[in-house]
């Protein structure tokens, strides 16, 4: 079942604490404890939760939950993100719908959510959990609502095993009008604790119902494939360079897949951080190609790229249509009409839909599907080259070097290109190789892991001027070219093009301004100097 219409969800976070309660343990009295004024409770509901995972556990491997809930305020889907070194995890909800469920199907806003974890696979139920629980809601002396207090008598059902366990449980979770501060939150919790502690209950010894639905006391891989990572944190210059390469890759794909439900979701500049992320893989694997074996991820860079393509079609419209709407602004003396520059808008916002749809569809093939698949191998155990094990710094100065001496070359011949059509295009040879640099140089001097110090950072903001500058220009380039497209195209019907020509003339103008600061900012990086050279 797919909805037609847009499903809003919500999003909070989640920071609680739980506790087992042996049997005859009383609910705690709540009075006295500081920033808390009074305790309302409310009367028991029943509470009826089915968790859906693939059958090897997707979601769950990922300490993520999937669930949809009847009964209580919250009602509805549910997805549960990792908390990842945060205060707590996030949980997005959409509301039920008539007839939702009824047949099996995951609602497509929800879905999206989970399909590049899932890859296509079915989602079945994995457990059942019914509850019986009595909230007492906990104010301060302002009467906001800061916490609540949950008295949870559990059954829980693993559906795929026939297990069937019963338990009685509290959690204590923080509202939005807990504290603002991170430490003020803690200490509260950390009141409420004691109180929970000196009648009785002790901390759950399983992080969430649904492990021990399952009988476990965490969810998560117990044994990764393959070598295991190294906390970025821990490595240095003395580490071996294949430990720092899979650093880099390892963030790469998580960035990837972080971006996957925004883009299905159609967030603003989700498709730029696809984008970016598809660009920093490919480009780590060309910088670490003595580190990782090119001839064996040249599958991956080959469908990085095809993916890249995709995506890049759907941004160059998303840049440009937004680049009217200030092109537009900037001529209030009315020499530009609304109304042209709403005409404008509209042909470019079509055409990005249709590139996004195109995108979608990359999404939901079985090649992307693969890709994800391939990239995690890739991950978990690379084909290293021999020169793997040595110390990284030295093998990093020399990635770095390649990738400096492949902007100078590639500035050299742009320097002597003939025409404008050959020299747009070495320009734009330049700014893939600066960008190769930039990539290179901020994933080791801070973004992924601090290998390389200060002159990596200062090589790393060169790169990038160069990077933006060229990039501006070239959408200005690209600007031009749709005008005198849609001037001819008014032009035919014997409409007025006089507005697109001004627009046309401030575009040209502004592309020869940031050419003009490109070739100046190609000159800074040529002269930066490159670590260890």
């Amino acid at each position: 079942m797919r909805y037609t219409g847009r499903m809003v969800h919500t999003s909070s976070v989640e920071i609680e604490r739980k506790y087992d309660v042996p049997d005859g343990v009383p609910v705690p009295a709540f009075a006295g404890i500081e920033g808390i004024a009074e305790a309302r409770s409310a009367e028991p509901v029943t509470l009826v939760a089915v968790y859906l995972d693939t059958a090897d556990h997707a979601l769950a491997d990922r300490r993520m939950i999937l669930r949809r809930r009847e009964g209580g305020h919250d009602a509805g889907w549910h997805v549960k993100l990792p908390a990842d070194g945060g205060e707590g995890r996030t949980e997005l909800g959409w509301p039920l719908q008539d007839g939702d469920g009824d047949d099996g199907a995951i609602p497509g806003p929800v879905l999206d959510q989970v399909a590049v974890h899932v890859r296509g696979r079915e989602l079945t139920p994995l457990a059942r959990l019914e509850t019986v629980r009595t909230t007492v809601t906990l104010h301060d002396a302002d009467g906001r609502a800061v916490a609540e207090f949950a008295d949870d008598r559990v059954t829980g059902s693993d559906v795929r095993g026939g297990t069937v366990r019963a338990w009685h449980e509290w959690e204590v979770e923080l509202l939005p009008d807990a504290p603002a501060k991170r430490k003020q939150r803690t200490a509260l919790l950390d009141r409420i604790e004691r109180h929970v502690l000196e009648v009785g209950a002790r901390p759950s010894d399983s992080a969430s119902k649904l492990a021990r639905a399952l009988g476990a006391d965490a969810l998560g891989r117990q044994a990764p494939a393959g070598p295991a990572l190294r906390d970025p944190a821990t490595l240095t210059r003395e580490s071996p360079a294949s430990d720092v390469a899979r650093a880099i890759l390892a963030r790469g794909v998580r960035d990837l897949v972080a971006a996957d439900p925004r883009v299905r979701a159609d967030e603003h500049d989700a498709v730029h951080r696809m984008r970016v992320a598809v660009r920093r893989l490919r480009s780590a694997l060309r910088t670490h190609q003595d580190v990782i074996d090119p001839a064996a991820t040249a599958p991956v860079r080959a469908e990085l790229t095809a993916l890249g393509a995709v995506l890049g079609g759907a941004r160059d419209m998303e840049v440009l249509r937004d680049r009217v709407v200030w092109s537009v602004v900037e001529h209030d003396t009315g020499t530009v009409p609304d109304h042209v520059g709403d005409a404008l808008h509209d042909v470019l916002d079509e055409r990005y839909r249709r590139a996004r749809e195109r995108v979608v569809r990359a999404l939901s093939s079985a090649r992307y599907l693969a890709l994800l698949d391939d990239l995690d191998a890739l991950v978990a155990d690379p084909p290293l080259a021999h020169d793997a094990s040595s110390p990284a710094g030295p093998a990093l100065h020399a990635a770095l070097r390649r990738d400096a001496e492949r902007v100078g070359r590639r500035a050299a011949v742009a320097q002597e290109a003939v025409g404008e059509a050959a020299r747009t295009e070495a320009l734009h040879e330049v700014r893939k190789a600066a960008k190769r640099l930039r990539y290179a140089a901020e994933e080791v001097s801070g973004r992924t892991v601090t290998v390389l110090g200060r002159k990596t950072m200062r090589l790393a903001t060169a790169a990038e001027e160069v990077h933006d500058e060229l990039g501006e220009h070239r959408d200005g380039i690209a600007m031009q070219r749709i005008l005198r497209d849609e001037a001819r195209r008014l032009a035919a019907r014997g409409e007025d093009a006089f507005a697109l020509g001004v627009l046309h003339e401030a575009e040209r103008l502004r592309t020869e301004s940031a050419l003009w600061r490109a070739e100046r900012a190609i000159e800074r990086l040529l002269a930066t100097a490159v670590p260890g050279a």
